[in-house]
């Protein structure tokens, strides 16, 4: 009977708070984000849920799923104005929504208690201590590296695809992943020269933390060097988790572990 008590308390608890959410969002709602500027002083007080939240506002007026991100998509469903669509591409958003989603995902990443994927673009110029780079799987690390060059324009389409789609075309693991992303510009003439001192910093410290990098033949060059590589155990784990096939079956027998181990969606 105390169980089922306890249970019942915290199942309340849990309505409390979302319901409690749902009212401070509420004035977000009517906000006209592809037309007007978030303030970032603004929502620097709402709690790191409610962000997570506000920004599904901004890609939930067009539909967009959340099926990775548990949290943001029951607040989405709560609401009667959100209607799913599986079609759902970034190419609906404005050049405004996509510049209020910078303001409320740098929002996020000030909130993030260590530096998650999805962050790297708002710590080109800021110092990072060792603490900050926190604790990560083998393919957040992939990521987080990744994500520097990817902030400049660098593409990932070089080298030995990963995968073939429906139609018999290549596919790179990464370069989907940033196709795949709101703020996320490609381009042919990108160079390491463009790198901050603190990018590049960066990028030593997350091959020092994930040193199996080396000798697993690097899906990325050092800065400076242009060489691609076939892909490695943890690049194999974010074609997974975009859905294609493994084209190398001994590579990594965990697939399976990473997915069941992160359950969020690598923000956006």
């Amino acid at each position: 009977m105390r169980l089922r008590r306890y249970i019942g308390f915290i199942t309340l608890c849990a309505l409390a708070v979302s319901k409690a959410e749902a009212q401070s969002l509420a004035p977000w709602e009517q906000f006209d984000f592809a037309h007007k500027r978030v303030d970032s002083a603004s929502i620097d007080k709402l709690p790191l849920a409610s962000l997570r939240s506000l920004r599904g506002i901004v890609f939930g007026r067009h539909g967009r799923p959340f099926t990775d991100e548990p949290d943001v998509q029951s607040y989405l469903k709560s609401r009667s104005w959100y209607k799913p669509d599986t079609a759902f591409s970034n190419q609906r958003l404005s050049a405004m929504e996509k510049a209020n989603l910078d303001v409320i995902r740098a929002a996020e990443a000030r909130k993030h208690p260590q530096i998650e994927t999805g962050d790297m673009r708002f710590y080109r110029n800021r110092v990072v201590t060792s603490a900050m780079l926190g604790h990560h799987t083998a393919a957040d690390w992939q990521l987080l590296d990744a994500e520097i060059g990817a902030a400049h324009g660098e593409r990932f389409d070089s080298g030995e695809p990963d995968d073939v789609d429906a139609n018999g075309k290549d596919v790179w693991a990464l370069q989907k992943y940033f196709d795949e992303r709101y703020w996320y510009r490609g381009r042919e003439n990108y160079s390491t020269e463009e790198l901050s001192a603190i990018e590049k910093s960066l990028i030593q410290a997350y091959r020092i933390r994930h040193p199996s990098r080396r000798s697993q033949r690097p899906c990325r060059p050092w800065p400076g060097d242009r060489r691609r590589h076939a892909c490695t155990s943890a690049l194999v784990r974010i074609a997974s988790r975009l859905g294609l096939q493994r084209r190398q079956r001994d590579v990594t027998p965990t697939v399976e572990e990473y997915l069941g181990s992160r359950r969020q969606e690598l923000p956006s």
